[in-house]
């Protein structure tokens, strides 16, 4: 992120936060007129600017820009949901990134409206129409699920206002079959796997697949739960190898499809292995690495699942795990990696106290 914008956004919070303080909303009178305030500019006092200036020690023509922008924003989200509550039709922020043919960055946000009964290929479709890319080289992400495109965006938990992602897939003619095999490569190593997993299901000892906790004792799971783990486990792995490789988009595509599996095991199955922890760090990493600040809340999240799965299984300071192995080099690394995304998000989220003590760690 760019400092200027950053610097933009943290006055923007601080603003934003002082105004909740103080119950001020801009979208009413006074600030607001009730005829003519949402064409022209708003009616802010020179009073509370110098009053914001001061307190904030945020220059005054900065804090009258940044209050006639948090206006006009919220004039424009009470147009979109009334404009929802009246036609049904939902307003998705959708964030583009990858590389058009001729190797241009895409990098955009696009503001789609859509009922949220149509499904997620009709969205997919009105997407590419507005990217001017093929439907079919698009994957849109949507609160850490990939979006199917046969189920109702409503199904998918998609609401109004919702923020979502959109791989690119194809970034020229030349490369396009070559994506489409990564994609073959994809459906193959899932099929794989479920052969592989359908096996497990069968008790079939041919195929010597042991699952244990962190401490080495065998876990007897149910068929269903072991074969979703196994699943999980070999998505997880490719995806893995497919981030050594630097094939960001491939691997998230692999990582959340493991991910999916993963949540088909019991709560005591995910606590009772470090897997699903590390799987939601190569996760974060990948929205990270791909620049996308719109998945912050879902980074949030997995990181603070990855946390309470490593101190349970560790400890807090790794005490449990050294009386166990008497080691702990590879889970430091591990807890070294954690703090560090933990670090960045903090960061974009504009908590730098927090962000400072955790890059320290």
């Amino acid at each position: 992120m760019d400092e200027p914008n950053y610097t933009i956004e943290l006055q923007t919070q601080k603003v934003r936060q002082r105004l909740n303080a103080d119950q001020i909303k801009l979208w009413l009178p006074p600030y607001t007129d009730s005829a003519d305030g949402k064409q022209g500019q708003g009616n802010i006092p020179e009073e509370l600017c110098v009053k914001y200036s001061n307190d904030l020690n945020i220059p005054a023509a900065d804090i009258r820009e940044i209050l006639e922008h948090l206006r006009q924003h919220a004039l424009q989200k009470l147009a979109e949901r009334d404009q929802f509550q009246k036609t049904g039709k939902a307003v998705l922020k959708i964030k583009a990134t990858g590389l058009r043919e001729n190797k241009e960055r895409i990098s955009q946000i696009e503001a789609v409206e859509i009922s949220l009964t149509s499904t997620g290929c009709d969205l997919r479709q009105m997407l590419a129409e507005k990217l001017g890319l093929p439907a079919h080289h698009l994957k849109m992400i949507c609160r850490g699920q990939v979006v199917s495109m046969t189920k109702s965006l409503q199904e998918q938990n998609v609401k109004h206002g919702s923020q979502l992602m959109c791989l690119c897939l194809s970034v020229s003619e030349a490369e396009a079959a070559q994506k489409e095999e990564e994609v073959m490569e994809m459906m193959n190593t899932r099929q794989a796997a479920e052969l592989l997993s359908s096996k497990v299901e069968k008790d079939d000892y041919d195929v010597d697949i042991q699952i244990a906790d962190q401490s080495g004792r065998p876990l007897k799971l149910p068929p269903e739960e072991r074969k979703a783990l196994t699943l999980a486990m070999t998505l997880h792995e490719k995806g893995r190898v497919a981030i050594k490789k630097k094939e960001i988009t491939k691997a998230l595509l692999l990582l959340l499809e493991a991910d999916k599996e993963f949540r088909k095991c019991g709560a005591n199955i995910l606590s009772a292995v470090d897997n699903y922890a590390v799987l939601c760090l190569d996760i974060v990493w990948c929205y990270l690495c791909l620049q996308n600040i719109e998945e912050l809340p879902d980074a949030d999240q997995r990181l603070r699942s990855s946390e309470d799965c490593f101190v349970r299984s560790y400890g807090a300071n790794l005490e449990r795990l050294a009386a166990v192995k008497g080691e702990s080099g590879t889970q430091l690394a591990l807890y070294m990696k954690l703090h560090l995304l933990q670090g960045i998000v903090a960061y974009h989220h504009h908590r730098i106290t927090e962000a400072n003590v955790l890059l320290r760690k």
